[in-house]
């Protein structure tokens, strides 16, 4: 389940009466959303979109979220490993001035790393467990001795199937293929990378200097020329 930011409760209007209470879902209906596909489900809120601007500023309140809100992950980096954290802040959020913060993003992402769904703005080091590695065929082990390839097809078609797990192992830490993670970490998404400037160019060197680097280098060994007799 997705952790979510609570809702505001309604606030009184001016005369001191709470505004109406909201209608009752019918439990037929209630069962005709739960069973909705995922395609029928996103046509349905594109279709109340279109005709009712009310829902549209009701999914922007509860779907949407500004960029400098988004807690920040950082790539290629170990910083986000829950084991190497130092007491630092992990609630890290755009850093201000970005031009991108004013923004809009999706508050819910699937993580790249464990596929779970989350809310960016809540997203703490230790939240993710997942491998960094790949899972290989364990060939020392016994469990594949009686597998005939040609017969039961070939390992790698087995590797998420939970009654194979022990003939499988993750290169990363040599634990079982059934294992959940060797790594703890924030979760990832396109939303809240945080990627490296890349190194500054080399400068160029101008015409004259680079002519000279290029021109063959001359010895300033002296040679004595010998007579031949």
């Amino acid at each position: 389940m997705t952790e979510t930011t609570a809702r505001k409760p309604s606030k009184t209007v001016k005369n001191g009466a709470r505004p109406p209470a909201k209608p009752a879902v019918p439990d037929a209906l209630k069962k005709a959303i739960e069973s909705l596909g995922t395609e029928l489900l996103r046509a349905e809120l594109k279709f109340l979109c279109q005709e009712y601007p009310a829902v549209v500023h009701t999914l922007e309140d509860r779907l949407l979220v500004q960029r400098k809100e988004v807690v920040r992950y950082h790539i290629d980096t170990d910083s986000e490993d829950h084991a190497n954290s130092s007491g630092g802040s992990e609630s890290e959020s755009s850093p201000t001035g970005e031009t991108r913060d004013e923004e809009y993003t999706a508050r819910t992402e699937a993580c790249q790393n464990c596929s779970q769904e989350f809310d960016v703005t809540l997203n703490k080091r230790g939240v993710c467990l997942w491998h960094p590695g790949y899972k290989a065929v364990d060939f020392d082990s016994d469990f594949w001795a009686d597998h005939d390839v040609n017969c039961h097809g070939p390992y790698e078609a087995f590797e998420d199937d939970s009654d194979y797990a022990e003939g499988f192992v993750w290169e990363c830490c040599d634990e079982l293929g059934d294992n959940k993670g060797c790594k703890t970490t924030k979760h990832r998404a396109e939303s809240n990378l945080v990627v490296p400037a890349p190194p500054p160019p080399t400068p160029a060197l101008g015409k004259k200097r680079k002519a000279e680097e290029e021109a063959p280098k001359i010895s300033s060994k002296r040679w004595r020329w010998k007579s031949p007799n």
